[in-house]
């Protein structure tokens, strides 16, 4: 076992690469050609203050943004995002108010101040409250087809 000042190599070191220890005793790793494995709970930590971190414990992964005059951005050069999951959910910072839910082969709901105002349905949608439309002219609804009810206006209001 080697030792100079806070870094300690202990049970073998293997490089893909190259390794630079700062004055501060800190490992940076740089040309990596290889896989970084982390053990349970061990984060990997970004920024001057640390305000990004990666961690998975024995049961969930997370990413944690806590720089609180910046904002977290999940982009691809391709313009598209997928999440996959048999749930995906929207929470608030604080993780105790839904704002989004999407359930494989199931539901989607939207949710506004905590509150489930749409959710569709095998059969269609529900609502809950208000629905209200604002258009420049002609708007029909209609109900049970093209033969079924149909409320119309033309009126503008």
């Amino acid at each position: 076992m080697a030792t100079d000042h806070n870094f300690r190599v202990k049970n073998g070191l293997e490089v893909g690469g190259s390794l630079i220890v700062n004055p501060s005793g800190q490992l940076v790793a740089s040309n990596v050609n290889g896989n970084l494995k982390f053990a349970d709970d061990i984060q990997a930590q970004f920024g001057a203050n640390s305000d990004l971190k990666i961690y998975h414990d024995p049961n969930n992964s997370f990413i944690l943004h806590s720089n609180t005059s910046g904002y977290f951005k999940i982009g691809a050069g391709t313009k598209e995002l997928f999440l996959h999951g048999n749930r995906v959910d929207l929470r608030s910072e604080t993780d105790n108010e839904a704002m989004l839910q999407a359930f494989h082969n199931g539901a989607l709901k939207l949710y506004h101040g905590g509150d489930l105002k749409l959710e569709t349905l095998s059969n269609g949608i529900q609502v809950t409250g208000n629905v209200s439309a604002s258009t420049a002219g002609y708007f029909p609804i209609i109900y049970g087809g093209s033969t079924g009810l149909q409320l119309k206006s033309n009126t503008g209001e």
